[in-house]
């Protein structure tokens, strides 16, 4: 056996690690007894940087130095419309960083998304550690499903800055179907159903003795509790708004609060009727400080949430579709994630698929568990095998098509639900005379349009021949790795000489960022 590779559940919400002892994995607790820490960040105004619970109990009294569901923006760009809800939705201060990324300004010190994911998986690291008395350098690391290469890559920059060695990027819904499988005998299929924090994704996965192999997925990376959440803060304020005129959501301090009783409302209505909601003076008015008094109602909760649950359903019915099967031709439905607890949810997977899904996968720590099941058999030499797939179309299109002809689509080199690993090729000639450079946008996204995809990046290919138009033909590679990072190589079709390129209009961090972040 080889030194230990843990597991990390790096969640929208919380955060675990997990690992493997006599065969068995285990989801290592703090001091107290807690197996999740809460995945928030905060500066206190002396400067001090507090994780977890300790920065969770400042949510309120420290609103402008307090940071939570970080993982819905790392990786993006900047332009990208999670970042504009965030802007709206957010006491924190979301800024611009210089790669057109994402960054949080907690009281004049800005961090870069991976940097506050860094510092919970250290925490981790070091929970770790102190169990296994020993020093931790590799793991698996989950993300979901539909993490583009983008936030694949800032995830693990997030574990280099902590110190350690990615092994390998795991899915969440296939992280689970791995603790699902421990001890089944037979190949069974499965869907697995995570609903977090911040994400959905529906997986049509194959599992059996020998590992799991993901069919087919669907989902969406700005779709979880979260919005759950906001859509309850949202009514708060209207309600608020209605009986003073005053739009409380606008108040950092007042928003903290909303959020904070929304989330606690949210949690008491999965197994209550009704719940009083009570914020004492939560904003100053003309004569003197307001209070909030309502009682939501689950059926309440319900009607405001109903499309979000709908948005669900009808991705699991997309994901069976692509996998080729209905809901009777599955054997068992996994559930993931705080928010599948709500009986609406639960409601909806009956109707959908005919079934109660099973029990006896734990909805919060499987995705930990069967991290560290493949951390372990990874430390062992690899024995299980574990099969991921690309969430969504993989395309190029010459920016010149785009701008000189109005190309609306680019094409397709690697479709949805292709396996990882996998590579493609597409050659495009040049488009006018003694043409030098050329530059190929790379998109993801469910549709084939450029300008409803996802912008990876932009090669641009120097140093092309003279020549007359059309003939010189650049061929462009692109490779998914297992993990579903991307890469690229350049050739002259032709010639069969490489070409000179630089990737531009990513959100990456550079290497010398990284070493400079990098914890000591």
């Amino acid at each position: 056996m080889g030194a230990p590779v843990i597991g990390i559940d790096l969640g929208t919400t919380s955060t675990r690690v997990a690992v493997v002892e006599d065969g068995i994995p285990r989801v290592l607790q703090d001091e107290a007894g807690r197996s999740a820490m809460p995945a928030m960040l905060a500066v206190t105004a002396e400067g001090a940087l507090q994780l977890g619970y300790d920065a969770a109990a400042q949510a309120v009294s420290n609103v402008e130095g307090v940071v939570y569901a970080a993982k819905r923006l790392i990786g993006r760009h900047w332009a990208s419309p999670p970042v504009a809800d965030a802007l709206g939705t957010k006491p924190y201060r979301v800024v611009e960083g210089p790669h057109h990324d994402v960054r949080v300004d907690l009281r004049g010190s800005v961090l870069a998304h991976p940097e506050v994911s860094a510092h919970l998986i250290r925490a981790m690291k070091a929970r770790a550690e102190g169990h296994l008395g020993q020093g931790v350098e590799r793991c698996v690391l989950s993300v979901p499903a539909h993490f583009d290469p983008d936030q694949r890559q800032a995830t693990r920059d997030a574990a280099r800055i902590a110190g350690l060695e990615v092994a390998r990027l795991i899915s969440e819904p296939t992280a689970a179907a791995l603790t699902y499988g421990l001890g089944v005998q037979a190949e069974r299929t499965v869907a697995v159903l995570d609903l977090g924090g911040g994400t959905f994704d529906a997986s049509v996965v194959r599992v059996g003795p020998a590992g799991a192999e993901v069919i087919a997925t669907a989902g969406d990376t700005y779709l979880g509790g979260e919005d759950l959440t906001d859509r309850v803060v949202q009514w708060l304020g209207s309600a608020f708004k209605s009986e003073h005129d005053i739009d409380v959501r606008r108040r950092r301090v007042a928003l903290a609060r909303l959020r904070e009783a929304a989330e606690a409302a949210k949690v008491t209505l999965s197994h209550a009727d009704q719940c009083e909601i009570d914020l004492p003076a939560v904003v100053a008015g003309p004569q003197g400080s307001l209070d909030l008094q309502v009682t939501l109602t689950r059926a309440e909760l319900e009607a405001l949430s109903s499309d979000i649950v709908e948005r669900c359903v009808a991705l699991s019915s997309k994901a069976l579709k692509a996998a080729g099967l209905v809901a009777e031709g599955l054997d068992d439905v996994v559930l993931l994630g705080a928010a599948t607890r709500m009986p609406m949810v639960q409601r909806a997977v009956r109707a959908f698929f005919g079934r109660a899904p099973v029990a006896s996968v734990h909805r919060d720590d499987s995705v930990a568990l069967g991290a560290a099941l493949l951390g372990a058999s990874l430390a062992a030499g690899g024995v299980t095998r574990v099969v991921d797939i690309t969430p969504r179309h993989l395309g190029l299109v010459d920016a010149w098509s785009v701008v000189e002809h109005d190309v609306e689509a680019y094409q397709t080199v690697i479709t949805a639900n292709s396996p990882l690993p996998t590579v493609a090729t597409q050659v495009f000639p040049t488009t006018r005379d003694d043409q030098s450079t050329i530059i190929i946008m790379v998109y993801q996204g469910s549709s084939r349009r450029w300008d409803q995809s996802d912008l990876l990046g932009e090669l641009l290919i120097t140093d092309l021949p003279p020549a007359p138009v059309g003939q010189v033909e650049v061929q462009v590679t692109v490779e998914l790795t297992e993990d579903g990072l991307v890469g690229y190589s350049v050739r002259d079709a032709k010639r069969g000489t490489d070409l000179p390129f630089a990737v531009t209009a990513t959100p990456q961090l550079s290497d010398d960022e990284l070493l400079a972040m990098t914890m000591k």
